[in-house]
């Protein structure tokens, strides 16, 4: 059986349209925030909550190897450069798929890091989760 939890959850909207899904509204518009599309046009946008029942799994901390790598105007590599990536995989109960999230909105330069928890969509669209590692 999979561990419930009913909670607010807050979708960062434009046109009727959902774009993310936060567990508190000062993250729904943090998350907007770091959006290159916000920045380009703010006007619009609104947080909506909504109260419901997701269900609960724990993913753990993976890391891996990274390379970030840089092109100039024509298309040839300036930089390339290794980092290490942190992502959360955790089961998701809503296809059985397992899934992985980058720790990082930044993975190269490790910065806006996840809450954890964090509430996740399924990969295959089938619901959320929230997400404890």
């Amino acid at each position: 059986m999979v561990e419930e939890r009913k909670v607010d959850v807050f979708w960062t909207v434009r046109k009727g349209q959902r774009h993310s899904i936060s567990l508190t509204e000062n993250e729904a518009w943090k998350y907007l925030e770091l959006r290159a599309y916000f920045g380009e046009e703010p006007n619009g946008w609104s947080v909506d909550k909504t109260r419901e029942v997701v269900p609960v799994v724990y993913g753990e901390i993976v890391e891996g190897e990274g390379t970030m790598v840089e092109l100039d105007d024509d298309g040839n590599e300036t930089v390339c450069r290794a980092y290490i990536a942190l992502s959360v995989f955790w089961n998701c109960p809503h296809c059985g798929e397992r899934h992985n999230v980058s720790l990082y909105d930044n993975p190269i330069e490790q910065t806006a890091e996840a809450s954890n928890p964090s509430i996740w969509v399924c990969e295959r669209g089938e619901g959320h989760s929230i997400v404890h590692w």
